[in-house]
């Protein structure tokens, strides 16, 4: 999006579905973040539980171990720059605020607290 915007549900009913939609995807990511944070320990901690080093890894476990970071930061970036929770405070029952300067969505709440906050410095552009 291209310019701010602000979703606003007024229904009961409506921000019920919301609510229940945003909490699916929420546990789907941590879901997915858990079991792939299970698979990367199998790989970087010995069976006593140490951390073991990078040269103790092969080649294979090291290019492993790497795909799977990528693949959790992946996963963290599609919540961060979702509808479906607040960028400050992580609420994800509110009405939201999309910021097209920090392509990031807002409670309504947050979003004016900033909004004040910034209003009166050089910074304004920040939050329109």
């Amino acid at each position: 999006m291209k310019k701010k915007r602000t979703i606003i549900i007024k229904n009961p009913n409506l921000q019920k579905i919301r609510n229940n939609l945003r909490t699916i995807l929420i546990n789907w990511q941590s879901k997915e973040w858990n079991l792939l944070h299970d698979e990367y320990t199998k790989i970087h901690y010995d069976q006593a539980g140490r951390v073991r080093a990078s040269k103790e890894l092969s080649k294979h476990e090291r290019l492993k171990v790497g795909r799977i970071q990528e693949q959790m930061k992946i996963i963290d970036d599609i919540l961060d720059s979702s509808i479906c929770k607040c960028t400050v405070c992580g609420a994800s029952e509110k009405n939201m605020t999309f910021n097209p300067v920090a392509k990031k969505w807002f409670c309504v709440d947050c979003y004016k607290l900033n909004q004040d906050y910034y209003k009166d410095t050089d910074e304004a552009f920040l939050y329109p």
